[in-house]
């Protein structure tokens, strides 16, 4: 197969022919449909803090077809449309049994390769897509995962002033929860406009371009301090700005 390999900092991702993937006990193999590119990826192949292994094929986000079934997966068959969850997870202990992988009791088990023609992922994070979603919806699943355990945290009031800091996908994910969770007002800011129809079309009720009078602009538009702000750009010096920002005893969170 075709794959995008990460070398080092600061070189590029080189395309190379590696040897197909096989499932073991409790995976699959999927042929990539999509792929998204996280923050992630960049942040942690620019070599200024941590960094992919070398030789790593990246790429979290991503939804394909299921080529190859392993030992002892009994949910999935040849042909279903499936997107893969970032962690994997050892399938066995009480974390992972409740659906949570995130929390295994051997460690955060990362899960790649979207940016090769096949990937292996386990059934344990897998989700099997209805007709009604395309790669490109299943590619989307894990930073829409990303925006809800957010919001969830943030404990959304019906009626709060929510600030979103970044019109990515995370960012217009947070959006999207918060106006579900019951906000009445979210400003999604970003420092160019490229952002703002979709962060419209996916619930923000207004709209702001980093700026000299960035605090005065968006208490006009929530008609007052935000009682929620979400940084989810990554960027230094953006988690002071959303500290600065919030109203007095009010939640500052980074989903991620």
């Amino acid at each position: 197969m075709k794959a995008a390999v990460f070398e080092a900092p600061g070189k590029p991702l080189a395309i190379e022919s590696l040897p197909d993937p096989a499932p073991g006990e409790g995976e699959l193999v999927l042929r990539v449909g999509r792929c998204g590119i996280c923050g992630t990826d960049l942040h942690m192949t620019d070599g200024h803090a941590a960094t992919y292994p070398r030789r790593s094929v990246l790429g979290h986000e991503f939804a394909g077809e299921v080529v190859a079934v392993g030992r002892g997966v009994l949910n999935y068959k040849l042909g279903d449309a499936v997107a893969g969850l970032a962690v994997g997870g050892c399938g066995k202990c009480a974390s992972c049994m409740a659906g949570d992988p995130m929390w295994c009791e051997q460690g955060l088990i990362p899960a790649m390769g979207g940016f090769g023609q096949f990937t292996v992922v386990k059934a344990l994070s897998a989700i099997k897509l209805p007709s009604t979603l395309s790669f490109a919806d299943g590619a989307l699943i894990e930073p829409l995962a990303v925006g809800l355990h957010g919001a969830k945290l943030a404990e959304i009031s019906p009626g709060a002033r929510v600030l979103v800091l970044g019109s990515g996908s995370i960012g217009l994910a947070a959006a999207f929860w918060a106006r579900r969770f019951g906000a009445n007002r979210v400003v999604v800011a970003s420092r160019s406009s490229r952002g703002e129809a979709h962060a419209h079309s996916m619930g923000a009720t207004h709209f702001e371009k980093f700026a000299e009078e960035f605090t005065a602009n968006i208490q006009t538009a929530l008609g007052g301090l935000p009682d929620v702000v979400f940084e989810c750009t990554g960027v230094t010096g953006m988690l002071a700005k959303a500290i600065e920002t919030v109203r007095v005893r009010g939640y500052r969170h980074d989903p991620r």
